[in-house]
Formats: structure tokens, C-alpha cells, sequence
């Protein structure tokens, strides 16, 4: 759907004389074209090309004749949707609006169809009603000559325009081009069409899209903006903010294009006002529009946030429920786009005036809202947080041991878990002290704090401060794996000790003696889907490890390299020994980066070995700097090696317990984790380690014939990602995966196929392992798709499998012509061109019956197609791999009439040898090739 024609006097000159229909009366050619228009494309392109201009001349002199030739035209409306016979019928359009009698009819049935279309229609129908509206709008006076039916005209136009933009990208842009290319034919059509819209005879509510579109237009040439900006601010501030009934959200999203670069003198005296207003008389109405437009705008809010407070937290105290939420997204929005450092605190002494009792005593849900409130305040900038997070969390606690009622107390929960994942700051001695003493709550309340704890451990500069829950945590964890009752417990203690692990050894050594993973893989191994709430802390230590290392090779009482020697005597050189023998510390940025990064390392250890002994142990002056940096670095280095071993035989028991996932039946009662989730995390864990961890990976193959899609999915991107990392396995794996998918294919496979999941769980695997494969891969993988999977019984598996071949031939064969099929000819010819004969051979296997076999040259059919776009377009090969591809198309056609959608077949043919052997003639057949490649047979 083009946007774009040629102008009347190309149109007019395009067009041949008909010499035979010059000799016919008007109405018998007419007649006689009525009964064409369903022919093939190219007798409709003849006739609208040859056969019917000619006739213009004489229909104009005759009402009945002119009225024949506007009903043939719209006789094509629902029939044609190929781009040649479109042309051709608008070119025809064209020339006749150059005649004035032409003119009436065809707007009267025009309109007539469009609003005989509004309720049911196809996009291309609105689109070729709304293009041939655009015609009449540009090329005749029938804005002017018609008073009354412009009004309609226009009506019907912006209700269609809204079914094209809800549609695709490709309808949006089509229809927002032929508006703009109407609105900019002249200022005197826009002015016409904004009055429409002002006037309300245009209805903002059904035609959201047009209004937008007018807007669009309106704010690029700044001398439209100056002059309909005030008109359109009057119009929202009437229409929408003056409403009797809440716009939905697409009205209010209309108004985008007016409100993205509004100033704040506009904003100020126009718009500031009318919400104010409208929020105290019909709030229930204007909160959600509101919040829309204090999206929209590009302003900073700080001028104009505590005036809107005391009306919004009015409402956030409402028993109405959406109320509340449209009131709290609005202190969200005022938050987010709020810069002065002195707002927050003057909208949250606000809140707590409130809560304080300056509107009276509160109910349980009022006061839930006001501290919901609070919550919505932590998006302002970190910064400004971080500032006011102590007094906040203060706050929070206060109205936590205040109220007796559970609901507040999560409330005011949630709001310090929001302002501490934004601010560390908001995580003080008293907040670990209330969370130690919140664990021995009752269940929700319990909850409630793990909840918070969870939040807190996501940032590494929290975690810290809560360390001293760790033992608390543990027993937790451990309760909630053995107790189903307290399971959602066990898991958000789990993810909590996991992230205090990755940051002390401590932490870790207590998890692996306190046996928590094997507790949890024993007790119940599905519950492992609980590790969705963790982000596997260890892979980021595991990581910062080398094998190579040397610390991993040094014996007892030696040192893995002396670098720390050099080290000490670089600062002993450059400082200056001071009164009372104290040096003056050396600057920084003298520093060698390698040894800074060496000491970073080894400070892993310096927590639990050197830096309590060096603290408290006398100081010996008789050693030099060398010796003491020497035995520091002796004490530090052994427990490196203990840490990795720890995260390892971690990560060990992970993979395990996944592994176990995969295959068992995964079960999980407490309305927690979906099995794509679970999947993910598991995929997560091999992409980072692969192979090398887990010695046998066999669960993963399993996990390729689960029940559940998802798990097959994200199965084969995990052995993607494990392939990726060991490339020597690949050859292995997809001898494996062949094997799999023979032993899956049952011999009684037509009285039941019960392992198509399995070979559905193989094609996966095959489209997603492409992107490691090389070219000595391909010749195994393409020999069996070839030879097996892509005549698979099941519809299904046989389609994963053209999919998993077509990436394999986009992917390759651009490089790899050659490559795309392992055959190579007696005379050592290697050509892409061999792919065609040898997978018709396989296709002309015998079928059981007719459609089966379609489908055998269907796939021949996109397997073409897919290698013949990487062959090069001037080689006469092509055009050979054409013509036997339309003789493969013309075969079906004529053998299986009976198969549906054969003589239409979609078709992305880039290349243009096929074409040109069907214009050549090389073809019996009629065959048209439409704009969307669509290929149809006659």
C-alpha cells in the first residue's frame, strides 16, 4: 500500500488508445468489463489501462454510462489486492476526477461506501477508500462545491484512518503518509479539516488517530504551531480536562504531539489551572488524563508539585480503589520529574502531615494510601534520596510499631523496601535491628520483612550492613525447604544468604557447613525454581578466577609470585620517614596499576586472615617492609584456593539440582516461578560454566523432550551456550542429537505419534546451534535434514525443522554457497546449483496421499527459494534454478486443485530470473507475482 502516485498529467498520458472499444457503444464495453474485473491480473491491468480510458470522452455525456463506469470501479474494492491491478484501477480513478461529471457520482458512492464500511472492513478496503478520498480531496472542488458533503467525507475518513493505525507499522506509516501529503496539498485543506476537528463534527472519542495526526502535522512547521497552538490547548482543556466522561487512554495519548514541547508559560497559565480546577469538581474523571499529560510533557514539575499535592493525596485517601492508584501514579510522575532538591522534602512533610492527623484520623486504608504515597516519593534522583533516606526509614519504622493493623504494617514495609533499593542510606542500624526482631513475626508479617531483606541484598553497597542476619537467615532457609508451609520463607532466606555468600567467605563457608543446597536437593527437588529470585552471586566470583593463577600451583610456606616484595619496597623508596617513625603515605597515582590490581586480589582474603592479625599483632621493627609484606602475603594466599573450591562445589550442586529439574515432572503448589523462568535461570547457569563444571551433562538432552515448550526452548539455547564455549564438543553433540531424533521417530509413528516432543526438542536444538556450527559441520546437518527431518510425519516438527534449514542456508550461503549441500560433482564442480535436483530426488519419494505429497514440494518449493537468493543474479544458473522452481509451482497446480492455498503461494523472491522467465514467455501458464509476493497460478 503505496502512499505515493503520479500526478494527473502523467496519468493522462499514460494511457493507449483502445482502438476496438471506440467501435462498441459506451455501455456495451462497460457491461461487458463487469464481468472481467475477477480475471487474472493481467487482463485487469489491460483493461483498466486500454480497454476503459478510452470511454471517458463519451460516459461524461451520458448520466447512466457514468454511473456504470463509478459502479465498476468499486466493484474492484473487495477483489483487487495486487499492486498491479491497484495501479492501474487508481490510475483509471485519476483521469476520470479530470471530468466534472465524473465528479458527483463517484463522491457520492464514495461516501457512501466508506460509511457503509466503518463497522466492518478489511485494512486494504480502508486503505484503498481512504486513498481514493485523498484523490477527490486533491484533484476536484469538491470540498467547496459540496457543503454537506465534505462534513461526511471527512467523518468517515478519520474513522477509517483509526482502523489503519491500529494496525501494523507498515499500515501506520502508509496512512500517516497520505494525511500529511493531504494536509501540506494546501493550507485551505488543513484549515478545513482543523475545523472539522475544533468544531467536534469529527469525534475526538472514535477517531483518536485522526486527531493525533492533525497534531503531528500541526507542531512541525512552526507558523502552523503559532497560530493553531492556542486553539488546540483551548480544545483539550474543552474536550478532554471539560469531559462528562473519562477519555481512554488513546484519546488522551492523541494529544501527544501538542504537549511534548509545551512551555512552561503554556503549562503555567492554561493548562495548570484547568486541572487544579477540574481535580476538585470531577476528579473521578480527570486523574487519569492528567496523569497522561504530566507524562507527556518535557518539564521539569518542581514549580508545580505541592500544587498538586493537597488535591492528589486527597485522592490517594479515597475508598474508591482506582481512585488511589491514578492519585498515586501522579505523585509517581511529579517524583520522577522533579529536580529541586527542596520538593522531596516539602511533599514528604506533606505525607506526613497527614499521617500526622491535619486531615483528621485515618482509616487502615487511608493510611495504607498515604504510605504508598511515601513509596512513590523514592523516584526521585538517588541523590536526593540518599539524602533524606535516613529519616524516611526512621519514619517508616515509627509507623510500623504504631499501627496494629497488618495491611499498614506491609504498607510501610513496602515503602522502605523502595526507598532502600535506591539508597543504601535508607538501611540503618536501627532498620537491621527491626528486621533481626521482624523475622520472629507471625507468618505474613515474617514474610513481609524477608520481602524487604530481598530488596536490601540487591545492592552490593546494602549488603554489608545486613550481615549479621546470616545465622537467622540460614535456619530459615532451611526450615522453609522441610516445612512446606513455610516454603516462600525458605526461598527469600535463600536468595539473602546466596548474595551475603558472594561478598564474604565467611558467609559462604557457613552455607556449605550448615549442607543448605544438599538439603534443598534432597527435600524436594522442583523447589529449586526458587533460585529465580537469585542472580547467582557465584558466577561473578567464579569468573574474577583464573586457572591459571599461579596461587593454585604454589606449595605451603612459598609465594606465587614476588611481586608484593617489590611492592613493599616501592613505598619504603618513595615515602619519607616522619617524627615517632610514621611515613608519609605516597600519592596514589604513583602507583603501578599491576600491583594495585594484585593486592585487590588477594584482599578476598585479607578480611579473615591478615587484617584481624594485623591489627592486633605487636609491630616487629627488627623485620624489613620486604619481610613483613612477604609474610602478609603468605597468610592471605592459601585461602583463595578454599574460597574457589567452595563456589565451585557450589555451582556443582546448582547444576545438579537443575539437572534433576529438567527431567522429573516439575511440580510447585505455592503459586510460584513458571517453568520458562525456571528454564531461563538454568540456561543462565550454562551459558556461564557449560561443560566444564558439569562432568555429565546428559539432563540437558533430556530436557529436549520435556513436556513443557518452554523448557525445550530454553534447553537449546543452553546447549547453544554450553557448545559456544567448548566447539571440540559440537561434532559429538550433533551425533548425539541425530541419534535422539531416530530413536524418537517410532515405526508405528501413523497409529500415534507419542514422541514428537522429543524431535520438536531436536529442531530446536538445530536452529538455535547454527549460530555456533562451522563449515565442516554443515555437510552432516544439511544430509540430516535432507534425508530425514524434513519429511518428519508430524506438521509441527516438520516445520521447526524447514526453519532450523532455512537459518542454516541464510546464515552460510551467502559465504558458503558450496557448503550448502555436501555433495561435490564427478568433475569437481561445486555449485549451489546442485541443491536443487538432489532435494527433488528426496521429495519424489512415494507419499500415502495427495496432500501429504503437496507438502513434500512445498518444502522444495522454500528450500529453492531460500538457496537461490544467495546465488549470484547474473549467473545463468539462476535462471535455470528459476525456471524449475516455476515448473515445480505449475506441476502442483495443475495436479493438486484440490489442496487449499495452492494456487496462491507466498513467496519472498528477491531475485529477478523468475520474473523474467515468466515475462519471457518460458511459461504456458498465467503467472502473476503480486507487491507482496504472492504468486498465483492461472
Amino acid at each position: 500500500m503505496e502512499a505515493d502516485e503520479k500526478p494527473p498529467a502523467e496519468v493522462l498520458r499514460a494511457a493507449p488508445p483502445g482502438m476496438e472499444a471506440q467501435k462498441k457503444p459506451p455501455a456495451e464495453v462497460l457491461r461487458a468489463a463487469a464481468a472481467e474485473v475477477t480475471r487474472s491480473t493481467k487482463h485487469r491491468v489491460k483493461l483498466f489501462r486500454d480497454t476503459l480510458p478510452p470511454l471517458l470522452g463519451k460516459v461524461k455525456d451520458s448520466a447512466s454510462d457514468t454511473t456504470l463506469l463509478v459502479e465498476l470501479i468499486f466493484q474492484t474494492l473487495p477483489l483487487y489486492d495486487d499492486r498491479a491491478s491497484r495501479k492501474a484501477v487508481d490510475d483509471m480513478v485519476i483521469r476520470a476526477l479530470s471530468e466534472s461529471t465524473f465528479m458527483k457520482p463517484f463522491a457520492t458512492t464514495l461516501v457512501q461506501s466508506m460509511e457503509k464500511n466503518l463497522k466492518v472492513t478489511s485494512p486494504l478496503a480502508c486503505f484503498k477508500l481512504l486513498r481514493w478520498s485523498s484523490y477527490l480531496m486533491k484533484w476536484t472542488q469538491f470540498a467547496t462545491l459540496s457543503k454537506g458533503g465534505f462534513p461526511r467525507l471527512a467523518n468517515a475518513q478519520a474513522f477509517l484512518s483509526q482502523v489503519l493505525m491500529d494496525g501494523s507499522f507498515r499500515q501506520r506509516r502508509t496512512c500517516k503518509q497520505l494525511f500529511i501529503g493531504l494536509f501540506a496539498e494546501s493550507r485551505e485543506i488543513y484549515k478545513m479539516y482543523t475545523e472539522e476537528v475544533i468544531d467536534s463534527r469529527i469525534s475526538t472519542w472514535d477517531s483518536p488517530a485522526f486527531i493525533n495526526l492533525i497534531l503531528d502535522f500541526t507542531v512541525a512547521p512552526s507558523s502552523l504551531l503559532s497560530e493553531y497552538k492556542p486553539i488546540f490547548l483551548d480544545f483539550y482543556v474543552k474536550t478532554i480536562l471539560g469531559s462528562n466522561e473519562q477519555p481512554s487512554e488513546a484519546v488522551s495519548e492523541a494529544f501527544k504531539p501538542l504537549f511534548l514541547d509545551i512551555g512552561h508559560e503554556d503549562f503555567k497559565n492554561v493548562v495548570l489551572p484547568s486541572c487544579l480546577k477540574m481535580l476538585k469538581r470531577n476528579p473521578e474523571i480527570v486523574l487519569k488524563p492528567i496523569r497522561h499529560l504530566l507524562t507527556m510533557v518535557r518539564l521539569d514539575l518542581s514549580n508545580y508539585s505541592m500544587e498538586f499535592m493537597p488535591v492528589v493525596l486527597h485522592q490517594a485517601l479515597h475508598s474508591d480503589e482506582e481512585r488511589r492508584i491514578n492519585a498515586l501514579s501522579i505523585v509517581a510522575t511529579l517524583s520522577k520529574k522533579s529536580s529541586d532538591p527542596n520538593t522531596l522534602p516539602s511533599m514528604f512533610n506533606a505525607i506526613k502531615a497527614i499521617l500526622g492527623g491535619s486531615e483528621g484520623k485515618l482509616l487502615p486504608y487511608q493510611r495504607v494510601g498515604m504510605l504508598n504515597a511515601l513509596e512513590q516519593l523514592s523516584r526521585f534522583s538517588p541523590k536526593q534520596i540518599s539524602r533524606l533516606a535516613p529519616s524516611v526509614s526512621s519514619f517508616l519504622l515509627t509507623c510500623y510499631k504504631g499501627d496494629g493493623i497488618e495491611e499498614v504494617k506491609l504498607a510501610a514495609l513496602s515503602a522502605l523496601g523502595s526507598w532502600a533499593s535506591v539508597s543504601s542510606e535508607a538501611v540503618q542500624p536501627d532498620v537491621v535491628s527491626f528486621i533481626t526482631a521482624g523475622l520472629k513475626e507471625k507468618d505474613t508479617l515474617r514474610k513481609g520483612h524477608l520481602k524487604l531483606i530481598r530488596v536490601i541484598c540487591k545492592r552490593s553497597d546494602s549488603l554489608t550492613k545486613v550481615t549479621s542476619l546470616l545465622d537467622h537467615l540460614i535456619q530459615l532457609s532451611k526450615t522453609g525447604f522441610t516445612k512446606a508451609t513455610q516454603r516462600l520463607d525458605g526461598i527469600y532466606a535463600l536468595y539473602a544468604i546466596s548474595r551475603l555468600a558472594a561478598i564474604d567467605a565467611k558467609a559462604d563457608g557457613s552455607i556449605v557447613k550448615e549442607k543448605v543446597w544438599p538439603l534443598i536437593a534432597q527435600s524436594e527437588p522442583s523447589v529449586i525454581s526458587a533460585q529465580l529470585h537469585l542472580e547467582l552471586p557465584y558466577r561473578a566470583l567464579h569468573d574474577g578466577f583464573s586457572e591459571n593463577d599461579k596461587i593454585f600451583l604454589t606449595s605451603e610456606g612459598k609465594l606465587s609470585t614476588e611481586q608484593g616484595i617489590y611492592v613493599a619496597e616501592a613505598v619504603a623508596s618513595r615515602n619519607t620517614k616522619l617524627a615517632n617513625g610514621r611515613f608519609r603515605a605516597y600519592d596514589v597515582q604513583d602507583e603501578d596499576p599491576a600491583k594495585s590490581d594484585r593486592r585487590e586480589l588477594s584482599s578476598i582474603a585479607k578480611r579473615e586472615s591478615g587484617k584481624s592479625e594485623k591489627k592486633n599483632a605487636p609491630v616487629d621493627k627488627s623485620k624489613t617492609a620486604k619481610e613483613e609484606a612477604r609474610e602478609l602475603l603468605l597468610k592471605e594466599e592459601p585461602s583463595v584456593p578454599e574460597k574457589v573450591g567452595h563456589v565451585q562445589k557450589n555451582l556443582e550442586l546448582m547444576l545438579d539440582a537443575f539437572g534433576e529439574l529438567a527431567i522429573a515432572d516439575p511440580i510447585y503448589t505455592h503459586s510460584q516461578l513458571p517453568h520458562l523462568a525456571v528454564a531461563e535461570l538454568a540456561k543462565e547457569l550454562w551459558d556461564s560454566f557449560g561443560f566444564s563444571v558439569c562432568i555429565d551433562y546428559s539432563g540437558i538432552f533430556n530436557a529436549l523432550s520435556h513436556e513443557h515448550h518452554h523448557i525445550r526452548a530454553a534447553a537449546a539455547e543452553a546447549l547453544t551456550a554450553a557448545l559456544d564455549k567448548n566447539r571440540d564438543k559440537v561434532k559429538e553433540t550433533l551425533s548425539i542429537l541425530f541419534q535422539l531424533y531416530i530413536l524418537y521417530l517410532d515405526p508405528g509413528v501413523e497409529f500415534g505419534d507419542t514422541n514428537w516432543v522429543g524431535r520438536q526438542g531436536i529442531a530446536l536444538a538445530l536452529h538455535s546451534v547454527a549460530d555456533v556450527l562451522s563449515s565442516k559441520d554443515l555437510p552432516d546437518v544439511m544430509m540430516f535434514l535432507i534425508l530425514h527431518a524434513l519429511v518428519d510425519p508430524n506438521m509441527e516438527v516438520r516445520g521447526r525443522m524447514i526453519s532450523a534449514c532455512i537459518r542454516l542456508i541464510d546464515m552460510y550461503g551467502k559465504d558458503n554457497p558450496t557448503l550448502l549441500f555436501p555433495l561435490i560433482d564427478k568433475h569437481g564442480k561445486e555449485n549451489a546449483i546442485l541443491l536443487f535436483p538432489v532435494i527433488k530426488s528426496y521429495m519424489n519419494s512415494g507419499a500415502s496421499d495427495n496432500e501429504t505429497y503437496f507438502l513434500f514440494r512445498k518444502c522444495y518449493i522454500v528450500l529453492t527459494e531460500a538457496i537461490a537468493q544467495h546465488l549470484a543474479t547474473d549467473d545463468p544458473k539462476v535462471y535455470m534454478a528459476a525456471k524449475k522452481l516455476l515448473d515445480e509451482l505449475i506441476m502442483s497446480a495443475q495436479s493438486f486443485q484440490g489442496v487449499p492455498n495452492l494456487r496462491k503461494m507466498h513467496l519472498s523472491l528477491s531475485y529477478e530470473p523468475l520474473l523474467s522467465y515468466i515475462q519471457s514467455g518460458g511459461t504456458l501458464f498465467d503467472v502473476d507475482i503480486n507487491e507482496d509476493s504472492v504468486l498465483s497460478i492461472e
